[in-house]
């Protein structure tokens, strides 16, 4: 192995931020155009539809978790679309959302969106 390789090698897993911490967390799909209307009434949250969640995609997606909204980058905007076209749910649309967060930066980027245990 050439010390070129190895000073690279060195550098990539120098390059991974040690303040990246992978995250879960268990709350309601919703487009963000319906969002403010849930942080104000979260009682009416589980009535949300797959149809109208889907009406309102070009408003991107984000997770409702009790009266806070996290709202998803494209990359997870994305997946929340690919998750609604998949599931069988109709309302009730809850989800598991596991997405790494740059403590540097405070944002985050979604690795997964799936159907919580029930």
């Amino acid at each position: 192995m050439s010390l070129t390789t190895i000073l690279l090698a060195a550098v990539l897993v120098s390059s991974a931020s040690p303040g990246d911490e992978e995250r879960r967390v268990e709350g309601t799909l919703v487009d963000q155009k319906c969002a403010p209307f849930y942080q104000e009434s979260a009682a009416d949250l589980p009535a949300h539809g797959k149809r109208c969640a889907l009406g309102c995609r070009e408003s991107g997606y984000g997770v409702m978790v009790g009266r806070k909204y996290i709202s998803f980058n494209s990359q997870g905007s994305r997946l929340a679309e690919e998750w609604l076209e998949k599931t069988t749910k109709e309302t009730d649309l809850r989800v598991v959302v596991i997405f790494v967060l740059d403590s540097a930066s405070q944002s985050y980027t979604v690795k997964s969106i799936n159907n919580p245990r029930e």
